[in-house]
């Protein structure tokens, strides 16, 4: 694997989370990016080491892991932390600035997978119709809205990522909520064919995948090896709806929100070999240093 993609592998949560999410609207990047790698290095992490149950062995392994840590979050700074920082009156860069690709070049050298979020759910910048399926959360979320020009429209930001995809072959993205393809399966089957880089993240779209689980058992079976678990918050009672999508054979049952996905749903009933590749096994194939042995066969 080489010893740069063990090294991140090894990199404090901020410089793992500096490798995803750089969207339109991501300002933070040159400082709260580099605020949150100081903090990771400021020894506080060793601070929180739970001693009692630590023998003396595994207290200097923690200690090496934590030097490293050191040492990688300094690498990754000493790209974000480069001249022409992004315009401070700017703070909305496209997703393809090129003022970005070196973050993008550098993940990919380290072999650090980014996890990145673009855009939002199609009906968000759809007229707000009795066509509109997200007409009742947009109703009582109105600061979801978006149009043409608040960015920018859905179609563009896409490009823009997709544009990324292709710049850096030699990194592996993760692209959040399907890339917001859930509803056509035919066109994000094609993404994936364009960008063997892209995988999938499944958060906060079960309910579209729940309502074609024919459809949606076919694309899972044929990219199994691309598709990772994940979900946008830790609210455990919304986890048993996941798992009903995508293993059982279940008819006709809800989602777990009221102000959208009123239809009803069915199980994907996936299989045993898919569901451990989406569940973990994929994670654990491209995501450096998570501990194997957690996990069954």
């Amino acid at each position: 694997m080489g010893a740069g993609l063990s090294a991140l592998d090894r990199a404090p949560p901020g410089c793992r989370a500096l490798a995803g999410g750089l969207v339109r609207g991501a300002g933070w990047l040159r400082r709260g990016a580099v605020q949150v790698l100081r903090e990771g290095r400021d020894g506080r992490a060793l601070e929180e080491l739970d001693h009692r149950h630590v023998t003396a062995g595994a207290l200097r392994e923690e200690c090496a892991h934590l030097r490293e840590q050191q040492r990688v979050a300094a690498e990754v700074e000493e790209v974000v932390v480069a001249p022409d920082p992004v315009d401070a009156e700017h703070l909305a860069p496209d997703v393809d600035d090129p003022r970005l690709d070196p973050i993008w070049a550098k993940c990919g050298q380290l072999g650090a997978p980014v996890l990145i979020h673009t855009a939002d759910p199609r009906s968000f910048w759809d007229p707000m119709d009795r066509y509109n399926e997200r007409w009742l959360e947009l109703k009582l979320h109105p600061g979801r809205r978006r149009s043409e020009t608040n960015p920018v429209s859905w179609e563009t930001l896409l490009a823009e990522q997709h544009n990324v995809f292709g710049k850096h072959p030699k990194t592996t993205f993760i692209n959040a909520h399907m890339g917001w393809y859930p509803n056509n399966l035919a066109k994000l089957d094609s993404i994936m064919a364009a960008y063997p880089n892209m995988m999938l993240e499944i958060g906060a779209v079960i309910a579209e995948l729940g309502r074609q689980p024919r459809a949606a058992n076919r694309f899972f079976t044929k990219h199994q090896d691309r598709i990772l678990f994940g979900k946008d918050s830790w609210v455990p009672s919304e986890y048993p709806t996941y798992f009903r999508v995508l293993e059982t054979d279940d008819e006709y049952f809800p989602y777990h929100k009221k102000y959208h996905a009123f239809w009803r749903m069915y199980g994907m009933a996936l299989s045993d070999q898919v569901l451990k590749k989406v569940y973990y096994k994929n994670a654990l194939r491209i995501i450096p240093g998570l501990d194997k042995t957690l996990f069954p066969e």
